[in-house]
């Protein structure tokens, strides 16, 4: 089960970052559909392993736009708000340091609806983007998790700042596992600390693995003994997560599953790549 969201990014490209109200010129921009769900089902998808995506890509322009690309890409996602969708603006400079601002809009509701007639049961674990607690339907939002009694993967999302404290306290006795990138750890933790410190911490209040993305390598703390997997390539989060989620889907134990996501930073979406990938999905099943 997946619930995220599935977005619209408006990207400018500039010679650089603009300070304040600085003017700045644009030279290039492009507009994609971003989003812990989408990238997590489209990985799903990629690999053939099944899911189920709850999520609304409401409508407008943006809105729209992201619905279509879904269809293309074979992804099945819902546009039953006629709520307005938005979306988040990124400005990047050449060296890649970005900063964004975002127009939110329906994308980030829980609609309790989509869940009618859903057995919970049919389900191994819950991918989770704190964003979706940004948005209408937080509450129930919770009570589903809790009902579920499945496993959590967590991801922060752009917008956890906006979550509070009582969704995070709520959120943590479900137990869930958390990967996080440097940021989103030092806010959830509140002050910057070294990651082993913080996964410490924070493995205190969930009682779940704590995975900390980092240039060095995924780090990993899970009670009993601290492990890191290298990463190929830069860190993308959203990448990671869908990786490891799909490797765990596939039988992967944890550890390799980390080290599994590791090796997808960078990973394009041709026939030949991903059947590379399938294969070494299927040596390290092969090697429990």
């Amino acid at each position: 089960m997946i619930i995220g969201p599935v977005v619209t990014d408006i990207i400018s490209y500039v010679a650089k970052l603009p300070r304040g109200n600085e003017e700045m010129v644009i030279d290039g921009y492009e507009q994609r559909v971003d989003g812990m769900g989408y990238h997590t089902a489209l990985l799903m998808s990629l690999f053939h392993f099944p899911y189920e995506m709850f999520a609304d890509c409401g409508s407008g322009v943006y809105g729209t736009a992201a619905y279509d690309t879904c269809v293309e890409e074979g992804l099945e996602v819902k546009q039953n708000n006629p709520g307005i969708a938005g979306c988040t603006y990124h400005v990047v400079d050449p060296e890649g340091n970005y900063q964004y601002f975002c127009v939110p809009g329906v994308e980030y509701d829980f609609d309790p609806d989509m869940m009618q007639e859903i057995d919970l049961k049919q389900f191994g674990s819950i991918a989770l983007s704190g964003d979706m607690f940004c948005g209408e339907g937080a509450d129930e939002l919770m009570e589903m998790l809790r009902e579920a009694e499945l496993p959590i993967y967590f991801q922060c999302g752009l917008r956890i700042d906006e979550a509070g404290e009582n969704v995070l306290s709520s959120l943590y006795a479900l137990n869930p596992v958390l990967l996080l990138n440097e940021a989103d750890a030092c806010y959830l933790n509140g002050k910057e600390e070294a990651a082993d410190i913080i996964a410490a911490k924070l493995y205190q209040k969930t009682q779940a693995p704590v995975v900390i993305l980092r240039e060095e390598g995924a780090y990993c703390h899970d009670g009993k003994e601290n492990f890191m997997a290298p990463l190929d390539g830069s860190v993308n989060s959203d990448a990671f997560f869908a990786s490891f989620l799909s490797a765990r889907c596939a039988g992967v134990d944890f550890k390799n599953a980390l080290v599994f996501a590791g090796e997808c930073m960078d990973m394009d979406e041709t026939e030949e790549t991903l059947q590379r990938y399938r294969e070494r999905l299927a040596a390290m099943i092969m090697q429990k």
